[in-house]
């Protein structure tokens, strides 16, 4: 083996080490940025909890106060955990199951409202209903989620969108994942057959042209079961 060899061995093997501990070191700080949003939701509950069973005036006004800084540490939580998550360059699918059983439920408030005879529809009958099948949240009575729910205004009957853009989200970035996030190929052919055509396809033809096929749910429920 030459010098020159033998020091492209050495210098391989020395950024391997340096690729194993940077490894180490993102892989124990990847439960920070979950842990300051599980402390965000305790601090927020406890400061709700203290201010309901000691309002102000009573006789253990303390608590008032002790509720205050709690929500001042729920308020810093909050701040923190997205800066942690891009600091240490990893991201949380904590609650993803949630976030995917409201989003149906939502997508299903919204084309039920637009799916019959508006004289027959009691919106508040039939919200309760679809909350009781697709929520884990029980339905409390004269809060009239509907009346603010936005989306009915802007977007109709389409917030089903919103999934369905996700389910093909991840189909797509199935394919990164196998060939390498920073695989020039894969990224020029994403460019050239979805980036450029635009709006000159159907969005489905595109996807398929990407692809090599047409889009499935497999990656999404890869992704749902991963956590």
């Amino acid at each position: 083996m030459t010098p020159e060899q033998r020091r492209a061995k050495r210098l391989e093997r020395r950024q391997a080490r340096k690729a194993r501990t940077r490894k180490r070191i993102l892989r124990s700080t990847a439960v920070l940025p979950g842990l300051f949003t599980i402390s965000n939701g305790l601090f927020g509950f406890a400061a709700i909890h203290l201010a309901t069973r000691h309002p102000i005036g009573s006789s253990e006004q303390g608590m008032v106060g002790i509720a205050a800084w709690l929500l001042l540490a729920a308020m810093a939580c909050d701040m923190l955990d997205g800066r942690l998550a891009r600091f240490t360059r990893r991201t949380s699918d904590f609650g993803i199951g949630l976030y995917t059983t409201q989003q149906v439920f939502y997508a299903a408030v919204s084309l039920d409202y637009h799916n019959g005879d508006p004289k027959d529809l009691d919106t508040t009958k039939l919200m309760k209903a679809l909350q009781e099948k697709y929520s884990p949240f029980d339905y409390i009575d004269d809060t009239y989620f509907q009346c603010g729910f936005a989306h009915l205004d802007r977007y109709s009957a389409a917030y089903y969108t919103y999934l369905w853009a996700l389910v093909i989200a991840k189909d797509l970035i199935s394919k990164f994942d196998r060939e390498g996030i920073l695989n020039t190929r894969t990224a020029r052919r994403f460019r050239e057959m979805i980036l450029e055509p635009g709006g000159s396809k159907k969005a489905t033809d595109l996807v398929k042209d990407f692809l090599g096929r047409p889009y499935s749910i497999d990656a999404f429920e890869v992704w749902l079961n991963r956590t």
